[in-house]
């Protein structure tokens, strides 16, 4: 018994990090109070919300006749464009090394499991 309760002692417990998935509407409201680069892996994103709540402060003046508001919208749909192809690209890089990570840890308890089962063969 004193051997099993050795081998419990010795296995190595692998835990995954949590994911997180942000709430749109959370950082929304928190755009005005975060900095882009106090968020480093959701900066675009944060440009993005940025950039659209620009928009939405142009719309009625463009509505009215308002030039100038109409420039701005023309070339905040070209920014808040470029800004979101960049978000797919690091939300798919993401998704890429989280994939990684998992099979890495799935690979490693598989080799934990072969390595378990072929030293009680031995015994």
């Amino acid at each position: 018994m004193d051997g099993d309760g050795a081998k419990a002692e010795n296995a190595t417990k692998i835990v995954e990090p949590p994911i997180t998935v942000p709430n749109p509407r959370n950082i929304q409201s928190t755009v005005a109070q975060v900095t882009v680069a106090s968020v480093p892996g959701q900066s675009k994103y944060v440009q993005l919300l940025s950039v659209i709540e620009e928009l939405g402060r142009d719309i009625r003046p463009t509505y009215a006749g308002s030039r100038s508001s109409a420039e701005r919208i023309k070339r905040g749909i070209v920014h808040a464009r470029i800004l979101v192809r960049e978000c797919l690209v690091e939300t798919e890089r993401s998704a890429r090394q989280k994939l990684i990570l998992h099979f890495s840890i799935l690979l490693r308890e598989i080799e934990f499991v072969v390595e378990q089962r072929r030293n009680s063969h031995f015994r």
